[in-house]
């Protein structure tokens, strides 16, 4: 496994890819039937192979090759970083429609070597198939109806990863969360002091919008909201609201002139806020895990 990039929507793999078949004179090919020619990868592109072994025994064939996929894929976001994902190596005879030519998978040999690792995810399962696809058009070939829908035989072997720990959510969160701990220490402080007082909050306003546009390259761009920006976006509105907390408590020091509302104000609104904040984080987390 080369690589895995969710802002690049592809991954990269090297898979072994083996064929078995009996010479069928009756057959598209005849004896120089060969499935891997015309052997296309589905969604992406065999960027190279060789050949490992070849077999020739009378009318039975063996031929093993290995091939370097690069794999577009639309990741789902929702749950980042706390993500898991279904990697899909699929391939077609572009020759050959599925009447002629019938993958069947080799499911008690096909499996993932335990030497694969990739960066930030671990490997739970994986299941060689083979399934039907058609194409919702003609292709305009020569002799075929408009309307005829063509299909072929997709030989797919499927991987399904997920992250391995809490360990990237806590990288990319240290920041933000100490950021809302710093502002919320301002309710400690004299609402007339008002530089340390707002400074607090302001600082790590821009702290938390500096760890988003961090967390933002590690997505495509697109419409989506995941986990990640969720937690971004409940860090800035806790942030906004100890701002607030900051207004109103030196409104009510200095125009009502009752220091000690003030004061009950502060302490009452740090415990709210906090319990809030953690509360809310708490139910994105529990969200994320029950639908990985």
């Amino acid at each position: 496994m080369e690589e895995v990039s969710l802002h690049d929507s592809q991954w990269k793999c090297v898979i072994d890819v083996w064929c078995r078949w009996q010479d069928d004179p009756a057959a598209p090919g005849g004896d120089d039937f060969d499935p891997f020619d015309h052997l296309i990868a589905v969604n992406g592109m065999i960027t190279d192979r060789k050949v490992l072994r070849e077999i020739h025994d009378g009318g039975e064939h063996f031929i093993l090759q290995r091939l370097s996929l690069s794999s577009t894929k639309i990741f789902q976001i929702v749950n980042f970083p706390l993500d898991s994902h279904l990697l899909l190596a699929a391939f077609e005879n572009s020759a050959h429609p599925r009447e002629e030519l019938l993958f069947v998978p080799d499911e008690a040999a096909s499996a993932v070597s335990a030497r694969v690792a990739m960066t930030g995810y671990r490997i739970l399962r994986s299941h060689a198939v083979e399934m039907p696809h058609s194409y919702q058009t003609s292709r305009g070939i020569p002799g075929v109806a408009p309307d005829e829908r063509g299909t072929w035989s997709q030989p797919r072997f499927a991987i399904v990863i997920d992250r391995q720990g809490w360990g990237l959510m806590m990288k990319m969160f240290q920041a933000l969360l100490i950021s809302v701990a710093v502002a919320l220490l301002a309710c400690f402080i004299k609402p007339t002091h008002v530089d340390p007082r707002f400074g607090l909050g302001v600082g790590g306003l821009f702290a938390s919008v500096a760890n988003s546009y961090l967390v933002g390259t590690y997505v495509p761009e697109g419409s989506e909201f995941s986990l990640a920006d969720a937690i971004n976006l409940l860090g800035i509105g806790t942030i906004l609201v100890s701002l607030t907390q900051s207004t109103i408590s030196l409104w009510i020091y200095e125009t009502l002139g009752n220091e000690r509302l003030s004061r009950r104000f502060d302490r009452v609104s740090f415990w709210t806020i906090l319990a809030v904040f953690l509360g809310a984080l708490a139910f994105c987390l529990a969200g994320a895990v029950g639908q990985t």
